[in-house]
This record gives structure tokens, C-alpha cells and sequence, in this order.
């Protein structure tokens, strides 16, 4: 409606950043030759941030020449903590042929590119020790310019029980509070969410986030706020 080509971008739903991000390169090359533009914006959900991190930094595939700005909502740039609780149930990615046997099949079930999944590898790089090893070794592109957006939902719509815990969260490297919701409501986080959100939250330590990932965590580049909102909201 504001005048904006808008294309979506497909990838494996079960693989690594460094594999998804090869789709994600073939797409923006042939958008490029088609549409004649020097440059085209990502908007990148969830997982998709980091894989469209990985694809402009010169320490990935070093597309920073074809992207003008990088866009992540509700994305785990330090990881998720149920990833980790997750991968230590499963079993090591070299004996994972069933498990992501059985990956494929769902995944060709609403994706196209779900041919060879990977799911325990994916969820490897989603833990929070797998980003961190991720961050140490993977650049921001210097001409890119990055923002993020987060989510913050609460289970069975329950404030956070941490007093100023969602403003500390949502607030700026500024000192501004960019929590963008009507004073005293929350986020009533969906039941599918709900039982990986103790998780993401470690626990105790109440993190304000979406039921995927935290505040914190979602934050990379130019932070614009908080959107009232679980991970499935985001994606609508």
C-alpha cells in the first residue's frame, strides 16, 4: 500500500543459518536482475534474522553490496534457552537420520525447499551457546544498516511478576522505554507457546519475551521496541 515490491523469500524450515542463507542468495540475486534495483531491504522474522545476518556479513556470503538494511523481528540473536533444553534430548547431529527423516516429511508438508532438513543441526544454532560462538565469528556488514524489533507476551495474560521488568527490557541503548501497548494491558500468550516459555524465560529469572525468544535476545543494531505480541502473533 505505500508503494513498496514486496517479495517472499522461501528457505528450508529445518537447517542452519549458513544453508538457509544460500536460498536467501539466489532469491536476492534474481530479484536484483529482475526488478533492476541496486539494492533491496530485508525483513526477516525469527530465524530469518540470523540468516539474513549471515548472508550480508563478510565473514558469510558478503552481500552487503546488494543489501541496504537488515530488519530482524522476534529474532534469538543470543539464542533461545529452549534450544539448548532441546538439543540435549536429542540425539547428536551425526545420529540424527531419523529425527530429520521424520523433519522432511513434515516440513514438505507447507515448504517446497524441506527436501534434506536438518533439525537437530538448526536447533544446534538456534541454543544460546550456539549463537554465542555464531556472534564471535560473524560480522555486521559495515555499509548495512540493522534495526529489531521485539515481542513481550505474558502466560495467561499474567504481568510479568519482576516489577519494571518489561520496561528495563524494552527500553533503549538511549534510556528510552519503547514498550508500545496501553498502560496496565498485556499480551495473553498463545497455549502453543506457553510450555517453551518457562524455558526462555530461565526460569526464575522471569525474562520478558515472546514465548521463543527474549527481549534481550531480540535486540540487534538500532532497537525500535516492543510490540504486544507471542512469536505466533508476530508471524499472524
Amino acid at each position: 500500500e505505500d508503494g513498496h515490491d514486496v517479495v517472499l523469500g522461501s528457505v528450508p524450515p529445518f537447517d542452519t543459518p549458513r544453508v538457509r542463507a544460500g536460498f536467501l542468495a539466489e532469491q536476492v540475486d534474481a530479484l536484483l536482475e529482475n526488478s533492476g534495483a541496486e539494492k533491496v531491504n530485508m525483513v526477516c522474522f525469527s530465524m530469518g534474522g540470523i540468516d539474513c545476518r549471515y548472508l550480508v556479513s563478510p565473514d558469510g556470503l558478503d552481500y552487503g553490496d546488494k543489501i541496504a538494511s537488515v530488519t530482524t523481528i522476534s529474532s534469538p540473536h543470543r539464542g533461545t534457552y529452549v534450544a539448548d533444553v532441546a538439543v540435549g534430548f536429542l540425539p547428536d547431529e551425526d545420529d540424527a537420520e531419523a529425527i530429520d527423516a521424520i523433519a522432511t516429511l513434515y516440513g514438505a508438508t507447507f515448504s517446497e525447499v524441506a527436501d534434506d532438513s536438518h533439525i537437530v543441526a538448526a536447533l544446534s544454532s538456534m541454543s544460546e551457546r550456539g549463537m554465542a560462538e555464531f556472534n564471535a565469528t560473524i560480522s555486521d556488514h559495515p555499509s548495512v544498516m540493522y534495526q529489531s524489533w521485539a515481542g513481550v507476551s505474558s502466560v495467561a495474560g499474567i504481568p510479568n511478576p519482576r516489577r519494571n521488568a518489561e520496561t528495563d527490557a524494552c527500553t533503549d541503548e538511549d534510556g528510552n522505554v519503547l514498550l508500545m501497548r496501553h498502560e496496565g494491558t498485556v499480551d495473553r500468550m498463545d497455549a502453543l507457546l506457553v510450555g517453551a516459555a518457562g524455558f526462555v524465560a530461565h526460569g526464575t529469572q522471569l525474562r520478558p519475551n515472546d514465548g521463543v525468544s527474549t527481549v534481550e535476545s531480540a535486540k540487534w543494531g538500532r532497537f525500535r521496541g516492543c510490540y504486544p505480541g507471542d512469536h505466533l502473533d508476530a508471524a499472524g
